[in-house]
């Protein structure tokens, strides 16, 4: 039996990612207690607002620590969805200041570059190109489109062998997908991304 939680620290969309998983046949309970956290086969970390503002929250709440502590048993799925994707890297120069973050993805989060023809924040559908071998089963590189509303991504420096790392592109490369045993991210919003983000959650919610 699933047992789904989204973790609630006080930013964003706890109800749209609740709505996309009911739709999928599942319930989930957004919380931010110990217990319920610590029993559950699911995790989902949401997030959309500042890195800085976020990171306050979860360490006012403890669940900075009790985050860390839970990614260490393979049994507990954990997906990072925006913001919640960024602050489980290394840190973040959002507001003009290195604010740490929690350590699980081994990069740092930086602004996206802009020009005329590419303002920020980048909203909107745009192209993720998966790996062989992520969360689709693929066996080759595949592509699909989902939604994005981020004026922050991770640095492309992450070479660890045994990760599976998707990119998309806005004036620069990015990674928009991350995945390594029970730690999966995203940069886009799969709540947001009609049949392909239901898609991308059901296969995570089946792990």
């Amino acid at each position: 039996m699933k047992n789904i939680v989204i973790i609630d620290y006080g930013m964003g969309n706890l109800h749209s990612i609740s709505s996309a998983v009911r739709k999928l046949g599942y319930k989930s309970k957004i919380s931010f207690s110990e217990d319920e956290i610590i029993k559950s086969s699911h995790i989902i970390l949401p997030g959309v607002g500042e890195f800085r503002e976020a990171m306050h929250n979860l360490k006012f709440r403890a669940l900075d620590k009790l985050i860390i502590n839970i990614s260490k048993n393979p049994k507990t799925k954990i997906l990072g969805i925006c913001l919640g994707m960024q602050i489980l890297c290394k840190s973040s120069e959002e507001g003009g200041i290195k604010t740490p973050g929690l350590g699980l993805i081994k990069t740092d989060v930086i602004k996206l570059e802009e020009s005329d023809d590419y303002k920020l924040p980048h909203i909107g559908f745009n192209e993720v190109c998966f790996p062989k071998n992520s969360i689709f089963r693929n066996k080759e590189h595949l592509k699909k489109d989902f939604y994005f509303v981020h004026s922050f991504c991770l640095k492309d420096t992450i070479k660890d062998t045994n990760t599976s790392i998707g990119h998309s592109e806005y004036k620069n490369r990015f990674i928009s997908f991350y995945k390594k045993h029970n730690l999966v991210a995203t940069q886009f919003h799969p709540e947001k991304s009609q049949t392909n983000g239901l898609t991308f959650l059901k296969l995570f919610l089946e792990e």
